[in-house]
């Protein structure tokens, strides 16, 4: 989501409608200091990287409410196959903490709600751990709705960060009913 929010902040004339999946970027106070502190102490990474690829397994499983949907179950078995395959695939995962936009860009979503003719779906997990659903949701729909009014649309599904793999059909559902309503803003039927 933060990617995509970054894209269409970038290039305007090229989005007409967005999508967010629970995106970062909006993460403030407590939540944001450990990642500003990682990042600033590059003599600690190496440490710091070793204790997270430790608890790697049992953080990508806090991604899903349900364990045992087809989604969790095929997700963790490709990322446990992953890890034991591509040794280095963790390291990307590291490189991401230090340089995702988790945080500072409300100046973006400034921009997104201020944007002519822009509709947003904003989806989210309510029991997201990785970017805790509610505040950085509130963050995020609050942010935006000023200058988009009904052209946003805020939903939440009761799963987690990993929602999209958790329950495709309950995200498809969404994702389509949202189509269907924005669809004549692009002179298409459905």
């Amino acid at each position: 989501g933060a990617i995509a929010a970054l894209f269409a902040e970038r290039h305007p004339t090229r989005v007409s409608h967005l999508v967010l999946l629970a995106p970062a970027g909006l993460m403030s106070g407590a939540a944001a200091a450990p990642i500003k502190l990682v990042r600033r102490m590059r003599c600690a990474h190496s440490v710091v990287r070793r204790v997270l690829r430790r608890g790697a397994g049992k953080a990508q499983a806090e991604d899903y409410v349900d364990l045992t949907s087809d989604g969790a179950r095929g997700s963790l078995a490709t990322l446990r196959v992953q890890a034991e395959m591509r040794t280095d695939a963790f390291d990307a995962f590291f490189g991401s903490v230090l340089a995702f936009p988790l945080y500072g860009l409300r100046p973006t979503a400034s921009v997104l709600s201020a944007t002519p003719g822009l509709h947003v779906l904003l989806l989210w997990g309510e029991a997201d751990t990785v970017v805790p659903c509610g505040p950085n949701f509130r963050a995020w729909r609050d942010a935006l709705a000023p200058g988009l009014g009904d052209r946003l649309e805020a939903r939440t599904l009761p799963l987690g960060h990993g929602f999209f793999v958790e329950d495709p059909h309950a995200t498809a559902e969404v994702l389509h009913a949202w189509v269907r309503k924005v669809a004549p803003t692009l002179g298409m039927r459905t």
